[in-house]
């Protein structure tokens, strides 16, 4: 016997594209953290701090052809909150800045260095940098150098940061030229450069 939690939106007759499902395997109970809970909701992408309808319910199965069985649902009202490992820029922009870029080192990038926002949490951008001794950094208010984001290690690794007044991150090295793929993520606290 395996057991799955459901979670949609009130109406979403558990079938809408924001359904989240948590394998609770064979246990017959299960707690869940109000983290954990939050986790699930942000998956669903919810707008934060605002009250949501939502409805649970328990699948079980019992082998792969038997049919499921589904427990009466259950209606609660929600309002997820923001978690995230790195304080998200207030701004709601990031740049790439540094002298792997074609910009070199500025506090004021070319929109061609903006960031693409794809979640509350998520920034990525394709883009072409020069290798070698040469780094990047990530600054979120044109004209400032704070708050200011970086790390220390090629490919991918943990973002540091400095919001003002405290000392900068290190700059993230770019082995060899060419086109890369950056992201970061501030939900995760975690940087990707990846070479295209």
């Amino acid at each position: 016997m395996s057991y799955l939690l459901q979670v949609d939106k009130a109406g979403g007759n558990f079938s809408s594209p924001l359904l989240q499902e948590v394998s609770i395997l064979s246990e017959l109970s299960r707690n869940f953290t109000v983290q954990d809970l939050n986790a699930i909701l942000t998956k669903m992408d919810l707008e934060d701090n605002v009250s949501h309808n939502l409805e649970f319910r328990i699948k079980s199965t019992l082998g792969a052809t038997a049919a499921p069985l589904l427990s009466n649902s259950l209606s609660l009202k929600i309002t997820p909150y923001l978690d995230v490992v790195v304080p998200v820029p207030e701004s709601g922009t990031l740049y790439v800045t540094g002298n792997a870029t074609a910009s070199d080192w500025t506090n004021s990038p070319p929109e061609s260095q903006k960031m693409t926002q794809v979640s509350k949490t998520e920034y990525t951008i394709t883009l072409t940098l020069m290798g070698g001794d040469k780094y990047i950094k990530f600054v979120s208010k044109p004209g400032n150098w704070q708050p200011q984001y970086g790390g220390s290690t090629a490919d991918a690794g943990t973002l540091a940061y400095n919001l003002g007044g405290g000392s900068d991150p290190d700059a993230i090295p770019i082995a060899s030229n060419g086109t890369y793929k950056i992201t970061v993520n501030f939900k995760t606290g975690r940087y990707t450069v990846v070479k295209q």
